[in-house]
C-alpha cells in the first residue's frame, strides 16, 4: 500500500481555485465552479488539509486507549471508532 504524503497540509487560495499543499507538492486542486458555492469549497479544503493532523490523533487515541483501564466496554467503543476511520484512511474498506 502506497504511504499518504506527509503533513502538514495547508489550504492556498487563488481567484477561484483553493488547493490543498503539503511541503513537498500540491495534494488537491479544487476549482469553484458553476453552482459550486465558495464556502464549500473552503469547508472542504479545511477537512482536507486537516486529514494528516486527524489520521494522527487517532492513533494517539489508540496507542493510548490500548493501555489498562477499567472501562473496558468504552475503551472497546473508541478503539472500534478509531480502528474502522484509520483503516479508511489508509485504504481499507471501513
Amino acid at each position: 500500500m502506497t504511504q499518504h504524503t506527509p503533513g502538514p497540509w495547508a489550504v492556498t487560495e487563488g481567484y477561484l481555485w483553493r488547493g490543498i499543499r503539503a511541503p513537498s507538492r500540491v495534494i488537491a486542486d479544487m476549482r469553484i465552479v458553476g453552482g459550486v458555492v465558495e464556502n464549500e469549497v473552503q469547508a472542504n479544503a479545511r477537512l482536507i488539509a486537516a486529514a494528516p493532523d486527524m489520521l494522527a490523533a487517532l492513533q494517539d487515541i489508540m496507542a493510548e486507549s490500548s493501555r489498562d483501564d477499567d472501562d473496558h466496554d468504552m475503551i472497546a467503543t473508541i478503539q472500534g471508532i478509531c480502528r474502522a476511520i484509520i483503516t479508511k484512511a489508509k485504504g481499507g474498506a471501513a
